[in-house]
């Protein structure tokens, strides 16, 4: 197990991430004083804040069984304040795994990746949900399953008109780079 540390794709705001690929785990862990993926401090630290956001993920991913990695634990850490997630490991981000530029993408032979991205938004607006963190490095590809995952869900919330603008921002920045088309079949119908 090691603990993950990149300065690509992320700004790493709160979870300390452990990756034990031998045995295809993720532990993340959410507490004030977290070593982030970028090898710095979270930006969250005050514990109440820290509470909401792992409840936030916890509850958000478990509504999209199809788009998700699956959740084995979870619970509050026993040893100093904060609480942790272990998780199915979902291999390389898309940033990682294909790079940044949707030239990069057209390359990384995903079936279906635009349509399964659309399925995941109808999915999000079924739910109520505004995930607001499309970043591709939340998202996966698994070869065996032929399936595009997402994760962090902490920044997700209940739609409302004021914070449409959010999420129009984060497909715009990132899911744009799937596909040009996208934002568009997104924004007007799904969002």
């Amino acid at each position: 197990m090691y603990l993950h540390q990149t300065k690509k794709g992320s700004r790493g705001s709160l979870a300390e991430v452990w990756i034990d690929k031998e045995n295809g785990l993720v532990k993340k862990y959410y507490k004030p004083n977290s070593i982030t993926i970028t090898g710095d401090g979270p930006y969250i630290t005050d514990i109440e804040d820290i509470k909401k956001k792992y409840e936030a993920e916890l509850y958000w991913s478990s509504k999209y069984p199809d788009f998700t990695l699956q959740t084995y634990e979870w619970g509050e850490l026993e040893d100093e304040e904060g609480f942790y997630i272990i998780q199915e490991y979902g291999g390389d981000d898309l940033i990682h795994r294909l790079g940044r530029t949707i030239n990069d993408l057209k390359r990384a032979d995903i079936p279906n990746f635009s349509e399964q991205v659309l399925e995941m938004f109808r999915q999000f607006k079924q739910q109520n949900m505004y995930k607001f963190n499309n970043a591709l490095c939340n998202m996966f590809y698994d070869p065996n399953t032929k399936k595009v995952k997402t994760i962090d869900f902490k920044y997700a919330k209940e739609r409302h008109p004021d914070l449409r603008d959010h999420e129009i921002y984060s497909i715009n920045e990132w899911i744009s780079k799937i596909d040009k088309k996208l934002p568009e079949l997104i924004i007007g119908d799904l969002v």
